[in-house]
């Protein structure tokens, strides 16, 4: 058996993520001040499902990272109890695959948003509002559901991050089925829509015609979507590869690998979220910017509300 989790590898990973997690909790937390600042941010339908997915990184960088910061510096669970490991993976099931989800929904809703405006603001309840409460909701009783109540013995080995995982990932079957359903589908469904986004719109650029082209009118929209969706890429890409990989055949080495590596690699995507959230959306820079003005004046500080409409 291949061995890679040692201290060493411990230490350099416990210093790569706590050098990054300041600035990412302070960068959530000025994006957090602006949208509850500028109502006009709130309300645009755009931002809703970016925002629940900052929401969710936020919650896994201050809530669950932590816990993970502890194992890697002292090799033991923070604290030595069944309850805790139940807690602990319960709280990191629910935050990835809710990222997860929440990554996939907004690509989707990408789609409706820069090819069908209108057909999406018809069904707004359907196709936006319940999937954004069902990404929360349905991680969150899933795995509730299996770790504390599913019928199966939990051995809990407290020299193991997040306690060595639940019993049911060890049952062929529901194990599988979890990492396809919730992990492998919503990563290939977000990477899928996204190319087909991309490749329709560079079609239909080439098209002359006298109106606006799709990315003329949905630019910002869809330059959000990729920056986000390419830090999902290349975070969730190479787990789901190593996992279909093992499936088929055992492959030691890539067993060694994601645990000793690509379990820890995965908190990049909630580390580097909310700086994909700024880079890619110029309508919160452009927010941002407004704030910078000191002593403005009325005919410099235009209706933020005037400004923001008319880029929607």
């Amino acid at each position: 058996m291949v061995d890679l989790d040692t201290s060493q590898s411990r230490l350099i990973i416990f210093i790569i993520l706590l050098i990054i997690i300041i600035p990412s909790i302070v960068c959530s937390i000025y994006i957090f001040y602006h949208f509850i600042r500028f109502h006009e941010l709130r309300q645009n339908v755009n931002n809703h499902i970016i925002l629940v997915l900052l929401f969710i990184s936020f919650i896994q960088v201050v809530g669950e990272l932590p816990l993970t910061l502890i194992f890697l510096r002292t090799g033991s669970v923070a604290i030595l109890s069944d309850k805790f490991c139940q807690f602990w993976i319960v709280l990191n099931y629910t935050v990835c695959t809710g990222s997860l989800w929440t990554m996939a929904i907004a690509s989707i809703e990408r789609y409706w948003l820069v090819f069908h405006r209108t057909f999406f603001n018809k069904y707004i309840i359907l196709l936006h509002y319940i999937p954004i409460i069902l990404c929360i909701i349905y991680p969150l009783i899933l795995y509730t559901y299996l770790v504390t109540i599913y019928t199966c013995t939990n051995t809990f080995d407290y020299s193991y991050w997040t306690c060595g995982g639940a019993c049911y990932l060890y049952e062929p079957l529901l194990g599988t089925l979890d990492w396809v359903i919730n992990g492998c589908t919503n990563v290939l469904l977000s990477t899928s829509v996204t190319w087909i986004i991309i490749i329709r719109v560079l079609i239909q650029k080439q098209r002359v015609n006298s109106q606006r082209t799709v990315w003329q009118r949905s630019r910002r929209i869809i330059m959000q979507l990729i920056v986000l969706s390419a830090l999902y890429m290349i975070v969730w890409l190479p787990c789901v590869i190593c996992f279909v990989i093992t499936l088929f055949t055992p492959v030691p080495f890539l067993t060694a690998l994601y645990g000793a590596y690509l379990s820890y690699y995965q908190y990049i995507a909630c580390l580097l979220c909310p700086f994909a959230c700024l880079l890619g959306s110029s309508e919160i820079r452009q927010v941002m910017r407004n704030t910078r003005v000191v002593q403005p004046s009325m005919h410099i500080m235009q209706p933020i509300t005037q400004r923001l409409q008319q880029q929607t």
